[in-house]
């Protein structure tokens, strides 16, 4: 009985038409899949194309899995290292890439189209119905070895990318794309394969980005000092770690000394491939002292500062900055009494001129004092001795001794200019008897600084060739000075109206520190030449933090 080749040729071509409609089921389960021409052997009845459509039921995870998938592999990022995504789908090979970008924050840093499949597979069919097809499985007319060699080899040469890698197929179950999974798994094991519906992994990429912990440490830069050399260099201090989110809070202590005008800057850096990298320059005017900072992570490089109040985005270039930066900072100023003399006598205009020079003084020290009680002034106001016997009890000095900065503003407020009865001199003598007494009782634990503002010479204590007349008290000023200049905790400031070779010798002994002459006064100078402002050279625009 001769072979059945009708009902053998049948049989094939129901193998070759069931085996066909699987692809085509891929490419499109509906009734323009079930016609679609490049079936061999026919369109398939409904009994065949069910069971096509069946076996060709794509196997894809839910979108959680893809992202908890995403979300581990994102977490390892760090430094320099790249979180490639390769996604395989029906019109080709596509890669995004996420990292940890400059500000210390996850980033999409590329998403592109790498191929398309007749770029990979020259010999694919041009037209996009039957190019589907054969993707999907349609491939009988190949040679699947020399298919297989080729699309590996065009996928070595299009890919070059470091772990960790994830790989997504929108097109699951679909013979060359599947290959193509199967290849990129191996070459980047253990990469994660994921199938998934027709979505995209960009937008859970994007969903991570946003909702990530920070990546790389936000700190803050600060100055330290060598205890040994007092050499200032940068360091940083971390405010936020990684795993920070928006939305946390830290503090930090910090120890400000004396700026500029422009207060502490408060600059925040991260570090990207060990290099520092410049977030943001704020500044804030502050008195020396320690202050409590808290800050808040807002989001990428933005750190808000909300104490201590008054923070504000500081405008200068960092170049700028680090120019103010002194080469050494000598240690901070000791407690400091500060003694002010000053003449009443000489006109109104003259003596509202020293007193307005003493109040700016004694404000711009209590500004940058770090601490309060770190300053003491005393206030002694002297008039004229009285030409009439009769008002012999009239009292000379007038003022109150060493007190807080705001008493001792106080205190100058209730000094009033008198009439001179005599222009030759002034009782500076009677003002060093108060001041040199107390004084004497009081320098081993602090600096003394004795600054005397006035116009005119003091009494001689007898009377003499000169002809001015002596202090009707016998107060020597000289002998009051030498007490005073053997004292190596007592320094002597002056400052003149005018200064005339007759006076000199006595106003340069009471300004043997600093001499100034009353127009040419300045109060920021004078706290420097006290001590307790630092010269401009040591002023230090960061925040201290001491190895000491």
């Amino acid at each position: 009985m001769p072979p059945d080749t009708d009902g053998q040729e049948g049989e094939l071509e129901a193998a070759r038409r069931a085996f066909d409609a699987i692809a085509a089921a891929r490419v499109s389960p509906d009734e323009s899949g079930r016609r679609m021409p490049c079936i061999r052997g026919g369109t398939p009845d409904h009994d065949e194309w069910e069971r096509a459509v069946r076996a060709a039921r794509p196997d894809v995870v839910p979108e959680s899995v893809l992202a908890e998938i995403l979300r581990q592999a994102v977490a390892t990022l760090n430094g320099s290292d790249r979180l490639t995504v390769i996604e395989v789908t029906d019109k080709g090979i596509g890669a995004t890439q996420v990292g940890v970008g400059p500000l210390g924050w996850l980033e999409v840093m590329s998403a592109r189209d790498l191929a398309s499949w007749t770029d990979l597979l020259p010999t694919l069919s041009p037209d996009p119905i039957v190019r589907s097809f054969q993707l999907a499985g349609g491939v009988a007319a190949f040679d699947h070895e020399q298919l297989w060699a080729t699309l590996e080899d065009a996928l070595a040469a299009l890919i070059r990318t470091s772990r960790p890698v994830v790989i997504t197929s929108t097109v699951s179950g679909w013979t060359l794309p599947e290959r193509a999974v199967a290849f990129l798994a191996r070459r980047y094991e253990p990469a994660a394969s994921v199938r998934v519906s027709s979505m995209s992994s960009g937008p859970q990429l994007e969903r991570l980005v946003e909702d990530s912990p920070l990546h790389q440490p936000y700190e803050l830069v600060v100055a330290a000092v060598h205890p040994a050399s007092r050499e200032v260099m940068l360091q940083s201090r971390q405010l936020f770690p990684v795993g920070a989110r928006p939305g946390d809070e830290t503090v930090l202590p910090v120890r400000c000394v004396s700026s500029d005008e422009n207060g502490t800057v408060l600059a925040t850096v991260t570090w990207h491939d060990g290099d520092p990298r410049l977030l943001s320059i704020n500044s804030v005017k502050l008195r020396p002292g320690t202050y409590r900072l808290r800050a808040v992570l807002d989001g990428p490089a933005r750190v808000r500062f909300v104490e201590p109040a008054g923070v504000a985005p500081d405008e200068r270039r960092w170049s700028e900055l680090l120019s103010l930066i002194p080469e050494r900072l000598e240690p901070s100023v000791a407690a400091v009494d500060l003694v002010c003399g000053v003449e009443l006598g000489g006109g109104r205009e003259a003596v509202d001129a020293r007193l307005r020079l003493i109040r700016e003084l004694i404000k711009i020290l209590d500004e940058e004092c770090s601490e309060p009680d770190l300053l003491r002034i005393a206030i002694l106001g002297y008039g004229d001795h009285p030409l009439d016997s009769r008002l012999d009890d009239r009292r000379v000095v007038r003022g109150a001794w060493l007190a807080p900065a705001a008493e001792a503003l106080t205190t100058l407020a209730r000094l009033r200019a008198v009439e001179s009865e005599y222009h030759e001199a002034a009782p500076v003598e009677d003002m060093l008897f108060e001041a040199v007494g107390r004084i004497v009782r009081t320098t081993g634990v602090r600096k003394t600084v004795l600054m005397t503002v006035g116009g005119r010479p003091p009494h001689p204590p007898r009377a003499s060739e000169s002809r001015v007349l002596p202090c009707p008290y016998g107060h020597d000023s000289g002998k009051l000075l030498r007490t005073l200049e053997r004292n190596t905790d007592v320094s002597r400031i002056a400052i003149v109206d005018r200064l005339n070779a007759r006076d000199r010798p006595t106003w340069h002994r009471l300004g043997a520190k600093a001499l100034y002459e009353l127009p040419e006064a300045e109060p920021r100078r004078l706290g420097v030449d006290i001590g307790v402002l630092v010269p401009r050279v040591q002023r230090l625009p960061f925040p201290l933090f001491d190895q000491e």
